[in-house]
């Protein structure tokens, strides 16, 4: 999830729901799309469908569903 949409590429602003954080609170999600990523290699690459969650103050990653989608981390 990112809070920013300038860090998409693109951003299916259809996408829209709730989703529960850790704290049990809820935040809207207004859409979802690729963000580009640097790799060690210094290659452009992309994780598809982070939701855009407006104002959230940091970037959540979770590890096992980019496992899940075969990224190496």
């Amino acid at each position: 999830m990112k809070g920013n949409k300038k860090f998409f590429s693109s951003l299916d602003c259809f996408a829209t729901t709730e989703i529960k954080l850790g704290d049990h609170t809820y935040v809207p999600i207004e859409g979802k799309g690729p963000v580009p990523i640097l790799t060690k290699q210094n290659k452009r690459k992309f994780i598809e469908d982070v939701f855009y969650v407006p104002n959230l103050k940091v970037s959540l990653l979770s590890v096992g569903q980019l496992m899940q989608n075969g990224y190496d981390v």
